[in-house]
């Protein structure tokens, strides 16, 4: 292997081990928690937040909100994550609280808290237009 194929796998490397907080977002259904799970857990060794209603509580997906509650339990896990334990953090957002979940860091100024913003999607044209949205 050359010289400047070991150094792109390092930088590859460096750059998933430097992240503290990434946010895995996106509109449609295509792998998500897959990705977060298979690729980007073990590439950072990082603990999980997982923010989706629709597998998680039906009462609430029907009410079609993320509440300011679980918004500031969400933020809080990940602040103790990250303050507390020194531990990386991937937050895997799902399909039915993606909007809302945006709109609140936007609201709260809280974009900052992230490094880095992942939002798989898929090649077909609602993925595709969903996802620029």
């Amino acid at each position: 292997m050359s010289n400047k194929t070991n150094q792109t796998e390092t930088k590859k490397e460096n750059f998933m081990s430097e992240q503290k907080c990434i946010a895995i977002v996106n509109y449609v259904s295509c792998g998500k928690t897959a990705l977060t799970r298979q690729m980007f857990q073990p590439a950072m060794d990082a603990a999980i937040v997982s923010i989706e209603t629709i597998n998680a509580d039906q009462n609430q997906a029907a009410a079609g909100a993320m509440s300011a509650e679980k918004f500031r339990a969400a933020m809080a896990k990940i602040e103790e994550y990250m303050d507390i334990e020194d531990k990386s953090v991937i937050v895997d957002v799902g399909v039915s609280n993606v909007e809302m979940f945006l709109k609140k860091l936007q609201n709260e100024k809280a974009f900052g808290d992230f490094d880095f913003f992942f939002v798989p999607i898929t090649p077909d044209a609602r993925g595709l237009h969903d996802s620029i949205k």
